[in-house]
């Protein structure tokens, strides 16, 4: 078996965290078989602490807040160094940015840069489906699922927002996000307003007004965490809708309102949740009101919810654990500098024979409405779902059309190509033919993706057999 040290960072709205974990890869076909690369165990080496997400004003604008990237940097390196590791041992992980920071103004440059302290293959994501998913992930929605066969809905409710993601029978199938979290409003000890988000506007129409400086009562802060109750019972489901739902919504709802079977909560109000002694403002924030308001709602019956394993770090060892994907074992590639990041992904649809005959057109037509501007030295890869069984015919004249799109092209970089069926290294023996031992390319299987996607591809495992990759969406939240 081959170990590869992962590394989970999580930079949210209330704090900063992160994990180690060791992640081990085995080939897990028989004798003669094909090999086929899969991660078979994952163990937690190390937890950091818990931090505060650092904040600073804004440099171009005073009354903007941002993200304290050198104290981010920090943290991590203290925490690296509990831990025991170097980013030169760490071979996969990710580093996360959700909630609030991830609206921050240097939000997108503060993860590329600690994702290049941290670790060569210590890839930044954000986008709220994707920390819906890693979170659920995180709390063990999708084994509940895969073992009950029912439907398990995971609501990760954190300082700015509440990521929702449903499994049924083990299976991916709705995800969404709310602008509703514990720390949109912010107080000092005397109670006083020190930070408003714009988020919790829809909750203040039924609730009353609010400003900076001004005092929050306890009863006021309890009719607001009520309101936000009553939303999070809309989006799910338990009631019906209001008209006002939609204003609430990050990026969009759930597609399905089907009532879950269990309902899992992590987060770090469902931390405060299950601490009953903690005071009323005791982070500074609503964390607490809104974890009680949850546990005394229709959403925290017995007919629903379930203890869940994580709460706090369900998003970090989501990250840490559940980013990475081992490509199939029938890859090839010549003269490659890994690892590759951040390579934006376009889908070309290549299922049947028919597909062949204009491929290189759809290519070069897709590419060049992708930029616009002219590729430069952009890097992307290509996307198809494959051909079923195909023929040294169809190989050939696949091989071709790519030729030709590159050529037409004027493309000089490394040629990636993302299959999902098993003909990943016939198609590359046939581009070697065609542009030679000089020439950088990739061909993997195994792997799905999408135009919009962005992919990282680590160093080869298994004696070179395969690749790890991860499939992310970068969106950062306005």
């Amino acid at each position: 078996m081959e170990y590869i040290i992962s590394v989970g960072i999580d930079i949210g709205t209330s704090t900063t965290q992160m994990i180690v974990s060791k992640l081990g890869i085995e080939n897990v076909t028989g004798f003669g078989s094909v090999p086929r690369m899969e991660i078979v165990s994952k163990q937690i080496l190390y937890r950091s602490g818990i931090h505060f997400t650092p904040l600073r004003k804004s440099l171009e604008d005073n009354r903007m807040e941002e993200i304290d990237g050198e104290k981010v940097a920090d943290i991590l390196k203290k925490e690296y160094k509990k831990a025991g590791i170097m980013p030169s041992d760490v071979g996969a992980g990710a580093v996360i940015i959700t909630g609030e920071s991830s609206r921050k103004r240097n939000a997108r440059k503060l993860v590329e840069d600690v994702s290049r302290v941290c670790g060569d293959f210590v890839v930044s994501v954000a986008g709220p489906d994707l920390e819906s998913v890693l979170a659920a992930k995180g709390a063990g929605a999708d084994r509940l699922s895969a073992e009950t066969g029912l439907r398990v809905m995971n609501l990760d409710i954190g300082g700015g927002t509440t990521n929702i993601a449903v499994f049924d029978q083990g299976k991916l199938v709705d995800t969404a996000c709310l602008d509703l979290g514990g720390r949109l409003i912010r107080v000092d000890k005397e109670q006083k307003i020190t930070y408003i988000s714009s988020r919790v506007e829809p909750y203040l129409p039924e609730t009353g007004e609010i400003s900076i400086g001004q005092i929050l009562t306890t009863d006021h802060a309890k009719a607001i965490t009520k309101c936000m109750t009553s939303y999070l019972a809309e989006s799910i489901g338990l009631v019906l809708p209001s008209k006002d739902l939609e204003k609430i919504y990050t990026n969009h709802g759930l597609q399905d309102k089907k009532r879950p079977d269990i309902i899992l909560c992590s987060g770090g109000v469902a931390d405060c949740m299950i601490h009953s002694e903690l005071s009323d403002f005791a982070y500074g924030d609503l964390g607490v009101l809104l974890g009680r308001s949850l546990f005394d709602s229709g959403i925290c019956t017995k007919q629903y919810l379930y203890d869940t394993r994580e709460t706090m770090r369900a998003t970090v060892i989501g990250a840490g654990n559940f980013t990475m994907e081992v490509s199939g074992s029938t890859i090839q590639y010549q003269n490659c500098n890994f690892p590759f990041k951040n390579i934006p992904v376009l889908r070309i649809v290549l299922e049947g024979q028919e597909d062949i005959l204009n491929l290189s057109q759809r290519i070069t037509r897709q590419v060049k409405e992708f930029w616009q501007d002219g590729l430069e030295q952009r890097l992307f890869a290509l996307s198809m779902s494959g051909l079923s069984c195909p023929n040294f015919r169809e190989i050939e004249e696949t091989a071709d059309e790519i030729r030709h799109a590159i050529k037409e092209l004027s493309y000089e970089g490394p040629i990636i190509l993302v299959l999902e069926t098993d003909m990943a290294k016939a198609l590359g023996q046939a581009l070697r033919r065609r542009f030679g031992h000089e020439r950088s390319f990739l061909c993997m299987d195994g792997i799905s993706s999408q135009t919009g996607d962005f992919i990282d591809i680590g160093e080869p495992i298994g004696q070179g057999s395969a690749v790890p990759i991860v499939v992310k969406t970068l969106i950062f939240n306005s």
